[in-house]
């Protein structure tokens, strides 16, 4: 089964992700290598050499914000519609966030 897993990564440029897989028990290789094969990396590089758009300026901006506990279920149903929307006319945005990560120690 590594021997797949290292192929696939290896055709996309991303065998870094297995650089300590020998390190992993059992039980955490037959997990990554379950999520790795579940990852479509032809798609994410279609994407990726298929984008509309290449950015000229890097800019960062703060962006407003809610918590979903606080938001009315009305209100998320729309969000999701607008959502749907941009998904089917092509449009993507990434936000990426921080905190719910947790330590865990190997034992």
């Amino acid at each position: 089964m590594k021997q797949d897993i290292e192929k696939k990564l290896n055709k996309y440029g991303q065998s870094h992700i297995i650089k300590f897989y020998e390190e992993l028990s059992d039980k955490e290789r037959l997990l990554l290598e379950k999520q790795i094969e579940c990852i479509d990396l032809s798609l994410i590089n279609e994407l990726y050499n298929n984008k509309s758009e290449k950015m000229t300026e890097e800019k960062i901006e703060p962006i407003q914000y809610s918590i979903m506990k606080n938001i009315r279920e009305d209100e998320k149903l729309t969000y999701k519609k607008i959502g749907e929307k941009a998904i089917k006319d092509g449009k993507i945005a990434v936000c990426q966030m921080a905190g719910g990560q947790r330590n865990k120690t190997r034992t």
